[in-house]
């Protein structure tokens, strides 16, 4: 890359996906002046690595999806960790590389966060006052009146189901289950298991709490054979959020005849992270006994095969584990913990290897304490407000059972789905929900990952809108014109949390007065009425613009732009764009199909898609449904940088 070297007053420089490999890396290493620097995807190896740890003036280094080991990421690391200038480096990607698990939990390597990661790092490559963690967490997931609670019992305290036992509504913990009489293979483990509640309501905010590197069981009712549909939705949403974590399918109630038609070969092909089938009952009986002594086995051995769940016995710092089981002790005391007491209680060690004083080395230890389920932590994101970042909880279920309340009274206001924060005050126990913590729960009901509410223009500004709580039932609207730009999306599954989470998404464009509901809103954006409208049985969202009192593709554009800030919270769900025929709008064809002909054949091309009553040209269906006339860019991006100072290369959108 020899034009590289007449560039030496380039302070950023991005080249992804160009498989410059080592030796680009080297020329690369030349460029002093850098400040920023992203090479993702260009098989850099350990010898690149090393080469780019020379460049010392970067504050932000992207070298993921490249071929660097541990020998390269060390390098890299102790470049760094050791160097005068360390603290400018603010992030560091090395993500999609090899296996670094060795040098730190992945979680910590994943976040991005430079300083975070240094300090972990200096902790850890001292190499003494480690030992094992030996703990793992179980989640516990299904379908509401599946027997979850019955069976967590049976298995950690060998007690048969109770008939009179009440519902989960939220999520409950059971910490320090000992498993070393489960089997051989548990040496010692010990499992911290959530069970989470079934209830459909409340899944926008059980997302929240499902992570890597844990044991799924998910626990299907063996008397129903009607919610396959359920088990793919469980099973994609385990896949996407536990990231392969494995999962153990436990088809329950089996002391009646077997009803259930589950394909097991084929979910074993399709989800290649389950370990087994198994089938339990939890009644005073030898045979319900003998089920649950093989499901324990199973778990015992699924922990302990390394390949799955490594992180449970790799050497983690004794400080960070005297921390771990401090901080867990609280939580049979308080439900909450804030920044300034967990900042103290890593401060309080016994000498200066047990204290953890560094604020860097603090975050990275509640990052990992919260991807352990130890707390719910919000204090490591510096960027959040201020309401969060000085809260952390210990109890996830005092997060759950304040919101489920809100779900539900809302539901029942004299105008459905809307609340304020008198109601809060009202319907919250104060000695559980103190009012100075109200903030602290609409925060989290309003985070992005949960999703769950969105502020109303109040005179007050004071009242939010919780779309979960909506009516069920189409209120009356106009009928959209025939001629309306008409867009569509099918999912592989469509789950019941999607469309309230993209009215959260588009509240700012509801229409005045409202007209909105569970599965459908009417907004109004570009001065042109829009229709969005779910349909969960056939897995579809439509789009419907009536163009005519304004800018009808823009508007489009602004939907879509909002639906996919929401697919990406819900990737499990898989949406491919549709475009309904403009007179036949119970017949689509493949956006994307149809952007790859207007390239290959050009845009005055026709064809009869199937089932259509006529031919159409590229051009037609196309027209409205984009934001520019060319066809390749949906959106407008903002222009790169230009002048000495950046260059930029990046394969363009698909």
């Amino acid at each position: 890359m020899p034009k590289l070297r007449r560039l030496g007053a380039l302070t950023a420089l991005g080249l992804l996906g160009l498989r410059i490999g080592d030796e680009g890396a080297r020329a690369i290493a030349k460029l002093s002046g850098l400040t920023s620097l992203t090479l993702s995807g260009n098989q850099i190896g350990d010898e690149g690595a090393r080469a780019i740890a020379t460049l010392s003036g970067l504050t932000s280094l992207n070298l993921s999806v490249n071929q660097i080991g541990e020998e390269g990421a060390c390098a890299l690391l102790d470049a760094w960790v050791d160097a005068a200038s360390r603290e400018s480096l603010e992030t560091l990607d090395l993500r999609g590389n090899s296996d670094l698990g060795a040098i730190l939990p992945p979680e910590l390597l994943d976040t991005g966060d430079a300083q975070a990661i240094l300090a972990a790092y200096r902790r850890f490559r001292r190499k003494t006052g480690l030992r094992p963690l030996n703990e793992a967490k179980l989640l516990v997931v299904g379908e509401e009146a599946s027997g979850k609670t019955s069976l967590i019992r049976f298995l950690a305290h060998d007690q048969p189901r109770d008939p009179s036992e009440v519902k989960t509504s939220g999520i409950r913990t059971y910490e320090k289950i000992e498993t070393q009489d489960w089997s051989p293979d548990a040496s010692g483990i010990r499992l911290n298991v959530w069970d989470f509640g079934g209830q459909e309501i409340m899944r926008g905010t059980h997302r929240f709490f499902l992570t890597e590197r844990s044991l799924y069981l998910l626990v299907l009712e063996n008397r129903r054979a009607d919610d396959l549909q359920k088990v793919h939705e469980w099973l994609k949403t385990i896949s996407t959020r536990g990231k392969g974590s494995p999962v153990i399918i436990v088809i329950n109630k089996c002391d009646l005849p077997y009803v259930r038609n589950d394909d097991e070969a084929g979910l074993r092909d399709r989800y290649p992270n389950i370990v087994e089938f198994v089938r339990t009952s939890c009644n005073p009986d030898d045979e319900s006994r003998a089920g649950i002594a093989a499901l324990r086995r199973l778990i015992a051995t699924t922990i302990a095969d390394g390949g799955r769940l490594e992180h449970v016995t790799k050497p983690t710092p004794e400080s960070w584990l005297r921390v771990k089981d401090q901080v867990r002790s609280l939580a049979s005391a308080q439900s909450i913990l804030t920044l300034r007491e967990f900042e103290d209680i890593c401060a309080a060690g016994a000498n200066a290897d047990d204290s953890v004083t560094d604020p860097n080395e603090q975050r990275a230890l509640l990052r990992l304490l919260h991807d352990l389920g130890t707390v719910v932590a919000h204090g490591f994101d510096r960027e959040a407000p201020a309401v969060r970042r000085d809260v952390t909880l210990l109890d996830p279920n005092w997060l759950t059972e304040a919101i489920y309340p809100v779900l539900d009274k809302a539901a029942a206001n004299p105008t459905p789905g809307e609340f304020s924060r008198p109601d809060l005050a009202a319907w919250l126990d104060p000695g559980i929900y103190p009012p100075e913590r109200h903030e602290f729960i609409l925060d989290r009901m309003m985070d992005p990952d949960i999703g769950l509410a969105a502020p109303l223009p109040a005179v007050d500004g004071k009242r939010y809108l919780v779309p979960r709580a909506l009516l069920a039932s189409a209120p009356f609207y106009e009928n959209w014109p025939a001629d309306s730009i008409r867009f569509r999306y099918k999912y592989e599954l469509l789950p019941d949390a999607l469309f309230p989470r993209f009215i959260v998404e588009a509240h700012h464009e509801l229409a005045d007065p409202p007209t909105r509901w569970q599965t459908g809103a009417v907004l109004k954006i570009e001065g042109c009425p829009v229709l969005v409208t779910a349909d969960r049985p056939a897995r579809t969202i439509d789009v419907q613009v009536n163009g005519r009192a304004g800018s009808g593709r823009e508007a489009l554009a602004i939907v879509r732009r909002h639906l996919n800030t929401v697919h990406a919270q819900f990737p499990e769900t898989a949406p491919k764009a549709r475009v309904p025929l403009p007179d036949q709008p119970e017949i689509d064809v493949s956006y994307e199909h149809l952007r790859t002909l207007e390239q290959d054949e050009g845009a005055d091309y026709a064809y009869r898609p199937e089932g259509a009553a006529r031919k159409y040209t590229v051009r037609e269906l196309l027209e409205g449904v984009r934001l520019t006339h060319d066809g390749w860019q949906e959106f407008s991006r903002p222009e790169a940088p230009s002048g000495p100072t950046q260059t930029t290369t990046e394969t363009p959108p698909p």
